[in-house]
């Protein structure tokens, strides 16, 4: 018996009803869009950070400091 068996037990013994979780569907048009626009606009930013971070860190490496 699984762990949601060990904890239904009870319930069941005192007659108690237990609903199956509810399943909620977004129906909209661009439901599954609006993830992937947002997911990939994210990436893109960060992706963009570490470009300029790496280019940053190269112009500075190359840099000869006197000594």
């Amino acid at each position: 018996m699984g762990f949601l068996g060990r904890l239904a037990r009870p319930y069941h013994k005192n007659n108690i009803a237990i609903a199956d979780p509810p399943i909620v569907l977004d129906v909209s048009p661009g439901a599954d869009y609006e993830t992937y626009i947002i997911t990939s606009i994210a990436c893109a930013l960060g992706g963009l950070f570490a470009l300029f971070a790496s280019a940053i860190k190269a112009v500075r490496r190359r840099r000869v400091v006197p000594t």
